[in-house]
């Protein structure tokens, strides 16, 4: 392999990488963005639960895709490979029913086991002994030619991604999402990338479509509770609750406080504090709970204090009939009625 390809082949790694942290980052932003005032420290088991074979969500494109690639004429190379794929899936050693998203998982491991190799060749026989030592012949073989197609196909996402702008919007993701799925389909087969990309590809729509819900601050907590209902459905079909299996009690109470956000701001803080409790009693340990109050009780108490500390503290520096030494006695005297054994701390900090 010379140098060119060679780079070529290594740059899958980094390319699937930037855009896995890529959709991480920007969905974080869009439902995260107005959760950064909560202050809680629970925490719950973490349980997950497998998708397989699910049906692709619905296509939301926005109405300018210009933005989000230099020239999308250039991106579909799979017309060279349509012969090549259409052999393997008429091969009598073609078995789709080995594919789904966790041999994806596995196929997308080994690429990072084995990307040291020297060259493709080398690669593939490191592959092949692999596939070999925990699969029967036959089966290994198979898996084989399945795998060829698969990193070719995504050798070619990488020359793909390549030419997608910095998406701004969520509907922008969302097209990118779409485009590159739509790409794996026309490369691989549609049955073939269903199975390896169609969870993956359902998650990552799930994700983004709903951040919008999250964050229409127009609409109340059960309007969006409703719409994130429907979502799931349309994506997942029979198995909505799949796009929370993923997900700890502390991640799913930190939601929920985001889709109340318009009730709880319109609540006095007797109400605020009821419901709140209520959202944390539904996912969160009661004795992550106790801490978590015990926490924001202390929280409270020091803004208190200081508020109380800056009040006494302007009203002597704003009377006229004390000297400056006056003022200095009374500020540290104030200090140490307030603070007690940290007013040292107090003083060396507002020195500083």
């Amino acid at each position: 392999m010379d140098n060119n390809k060679k780079s070529r082949f290594y740059l899958i790694g980094i390319s699937i990488t930037i855009f896995i942290l890529l959709i991480a980052a920007i969905i974080f932003t869009f439902i995260d963005k107005d959760q950064n005032h909560q202050l809680n420290n629970s925490t719950s088991d973490k349980k997950t639960t497998p998708i397989l074979n699910q049906p692709t969500p619905p296509e939301i494109k926005p109405d300018k895709t210009e933005k989000l690639t230099k020239n999308s004429k250039q991106i579909d190379k799979a017309e060279l490979r349509k012969s090549k794929i259409y052999a393997l899936q008429q091969s009598e050693d073609f078995d789709i029913t080995l594919v789904d998203s966790s041999l994806r998982e596995y196929f997308h491991s080994l690429y990072f086991k084995y990307r040291d190799a020297k060259d493709r060749d080398d690669f593939m026989d490191k592959i092949r002994a692999d596939l070999l030592s925990k699969f029967p012949i036959e089966t290994a073989e198979k898996l084989i030619k399945i795998y060829e197609t698969y990193i070719d196909c995504e050798l070619s996402i990488q020359e793909k991604m390549l030419q997608f702008e910095k998406p701004e919007t969520p509907e922008d993701m969302l097209n990118m999402e779409n485009e590159i799925f739509a790409f794996r389909k026309h490369t691989l087969g549609d049955e073939l990338a269903q199975r390896l990309f169609g969870e993956e590809h359902n998650m990552t729509s799930f994700k983004i479509m709903s951040s919008q819900i999250y964050n229409d601050d127009s609409l109340y907590g059960s309007e969006k509770e409703a719409k994130l209902r429907q979502l799931a459905t349309e994506i997942y079909g029979d198995k909505p609750d799949v796009s929370i299996s993923d997900k700890t009690g502390e991640s799913l109470y930190q939601e929920k406080l985001l889709l109340y956000k318009r009730d709880l701001e319109e609540m006095d803080e007797i109400e605020r504090k009821k419901k709140i409790r209520e959202f944390r009693e539904e996912y969160i340990p009661i004795e992550d709970i106790e801490k978590i109050e015990a926490a924001e009780l202390e929280i409270e108490a020091n803004a208190k204090r200081d508020q109380n500390y800056n009040e006494s503290k302007n009203a002597i520096l704003n009377d006229s009939s004390l000297s400056d030494s006056d003022k200095k006695a009374k500020i540290y005297e104030i200090q140490n009625q307030i603070y007690g054994s940290t007013a040292d701390e107090v003083r060396r900090g507002e020195e500083m």
